[in-house]
């Protein structure tokens, strides 16, 4: 009801959904409350088809790698180069710029789709 009430009045196309996720039992879940909380939903097919006509990107945060330039969770950003219909931005992880551009090739729709997030205190020197 409130994501409808948002469509109505601003329009899908001015819409991008926040899926910051977890990995749980195998799954990928959005989580709330500063990242802590997991929701009930999962993301898969399913899901992000339903999502994608209520928005016109999805934003999604890789929680279980965000703000530890340990790389990015390639797994997820595979998943979702499978799975969305749509665009997709994905934060978290990045070490490097080359390698958050590397990413943007290992889902199928990334090539088109996917913008990688790159943020660090040692910006633009890499550190």
């Amino acid at each position: 009801p409130l994501l409808l009430l948002q469509v109505k009045l601003v329009g899908k196309q001015r819409l991008v959904l926040d899926l910051s996720c977890r990995q749980r039992d195998g799954q990928y879940w959005v989580v709330t409350d500063r990242w802590q909380r997991f929701s009930s939903l999962s993301l898969g097919e399913a899901s992000l088809a339903e999502l994608a006509g209520s928005c016109d990107e999805f934003l999604v945060h890789g929680v279980d790698v965000e703000g530890m330039q340990l790389g990015i969770d390639e797994t997820l950003v595979e998943l979702l180069g499978k799975w969305s219909p749509i665009p997709v931005t994905y934060a978290g992880g990045a070490r490097t710029l080359v390698r958050a551009q590397i990413s943007c090739f290992l889902g199928p729709l990334f090539v088109k789709a996917c913008t990688v997030v790159y943020y660090s205190v040692g910006w633009p020197t890499g550190n």
